[in-house]
């Protein structure tokens, strides 16, 4: 049957619970923190913790739909045939083996938000392997990753390709001169289109469904857009779907470009959003991160994951990198005063400190966004319109928590300062609660004389219309 090909047969039988199996990567617990200084073991904290992975249930509806894609692809790509006749479509590669290029896959989030570790896992999911063809040995290689480095070229990053499929032994490729890789990677973009033939023969050999595309931020640093687009569209001619990540701001630069662009590198959008905890089963899932981050802190780390998953969430937005780097700061904060782990008011002291201060202002203002602020932060602000019944319940959970603040904010200001110091103990936020009402005068506004310089800055509002 056509559906057991080697090609079709690897992507049967992938439910949900199966790739959140494979997937997952569940380091060892750290240990001997407390032999090492207050910064080392905090950045030893972090380095564990940043490769724990756990597909959240929005995660496995974005590996699910790559998956898809990618299955799709293999059954057309690689049909039930006769094996001579692969054999000889793999030594004769033509014209009639390609399939016409497609739409890329935009994979976009918060920078933060998982989406490099989502794509490594992908390998995870479908490690490489190989498969028998008249006793050919052949690469299966469900995802072709690759990561973009810093102040590399349209070139290099082909090549890499290229090299990534000749690592394995092809008898058909003996009969092909490749360019040296010291060339390939001096020359500029006019040189792929030598290496394009190689690489596209690479990935039909190699049994390739997807090709995943990271790391993008490196070709944007100088907001080079153009240069962009070009290696994007350049990979969608290799065969299989073409999957990429992005930031929102490199989305917002590249939904300026010509309409040809945006119809083949943004029409396909796969957006990953912060989990909320209005979700059943998004609240889950951050509970469960929660649970094996304690477990890998081994100590380092004190708090409950239920009871301060709200807590933990109102702190990072749900961004993991923001998440383990309040942790990290917190860590380092308890060690240098004396402690052996981090509790609650490490954390709370971790969020407000200078180290933090940037992830802050982040989360703040993405907090904000979701009860119908507007941002300038491009950075910020989603590209893509997000479904309705999503947007309602992220609504929902932040307009309550708003409201919530705002009650508790009236309660604690009417506590006196030993109410508020035992409000402070039991691990309530009071702020500067006792000290608000002594800057408010109690005594009759007096209206500010009329100068020159405020009639001319009112002409000014006057005119601009604010």
């Amino acid at each position: 049957m056509k559906d057991f090909t080697p090609w079709a047969k690897r992507f049967l039988d992938l439910d949900d619970r199966t790739i959140a199996t494979r997937t997952k990567f569940l380091p060892e617990p750290v240990c001997l923190l407390d032999s090492m200084s207050a910064g080392t073991a905090a950045e030893t904290l972090l380095s564990a913790l940043e490769t724990i992975f756990i597909a959240t249930p929005s995660g496995i509806r974005v590996i699910r739909r790559i998956v898809d894609v990618a299955g799709a692809y293999s059954r057309a790509a690689f049909p039930e045939v006769d094996a001579r006749a692969f054999m000889s479509q793999l030594y004769h590669f033509d014209e009639s083996v390609k399939l016409a290029p497609r739409p890329a896959i935009c994979l976009t989030g918060l920078a933060g938000s998982g989406k490099s570790a989502l794509l490594k896992a992908l390998l995870r999911l479908l490690p490489d392997t190989e498969c028998d063809v008249l006793g050919h040995p052949l690469p299966l290689r469900s995802f072709l990753y690759l990561a973009v480095k810093e102040h590399d070229t349209e070139a290099a990053i082909f090549n890499s390709l290229r090299e990534s499929t000749a690592r394995w032994g092809d008898p058909a490729h003996t009969a092909h001169t490749l360019p040296s890789s010291g060339a390939a990677r001096s020359k500029r973009v006019g040189s792929v289109s030598a290496v394009m033939p190689f690489a596209q023969r690479g990935v039909f050999r190699d049994g390739v469904s997807a090709i995943l595309l990271d790391e993008l931020q490196f070709l944007a640093q100088s907001g080079a857009t153009t240069r962009i687009a070009k290696t994007l569209l350049l990979h969608t001619y290799l065969g299989p779907p073409l999957l990429y990540s992005a930031n929102y701001d490199m989305v917002h630069g590249l939904a300026k470009r010509a309409q040809q662009y945006r119809d083949r590198l943004l029409s396909n959008p796969l957006v990953m959003l912060p989990d909320c905890l209005e979700c059943a089963d998004e609240l889950a899932g951050w509970v469960a991160y929660l649970e094996e981050v304690l477990r890998v802190a081994n100590g380092a780390l004190k708090f409950d994951p239920r009871r301060d998953a709200e807590l933990l969430h109102r702190y990072s937005f749900a961004l993991r990198r923001k998440l383990l780097l309040l942790f990290s700061i917190a860590y380092g904060h308890a060690r240098e005063s004396g402690k052996s782990c981090a509790d609650r008011c490490d954390f709370d002291w971790a969020y407000r400190s200078t180290l933090y201060q940037i992830h802050r202002a982040d989360v703040e203002e993405l907090a904000s966004m979701e009860v119908g602020a507007t941002s300038g932060r491009k950075d910020l602000v989603c590209p893509f319109d997000v479904e309705s019944n999503v947007k309602e319940a992220r609504q929902r959970f932040y307009q309550a928590r708003l409201m919530k603040d705002v009650a508790q904010q009236v309660v604690v200001a009417a506590l006196s300062p030993p109410e508020a110091k035992a409000y402070a103990a039991a691990g309530g936020t009071v702020g500067n609660v006792g000290t608000a009402a002594s800057r408010r005068s109690n005594g009759p506004r007096v209206k500010k004389p009329v100068s020159a310089k405020s009639l001319s800055e009112g002409r000014q509002r006057f005119r601009s219309g604010s």
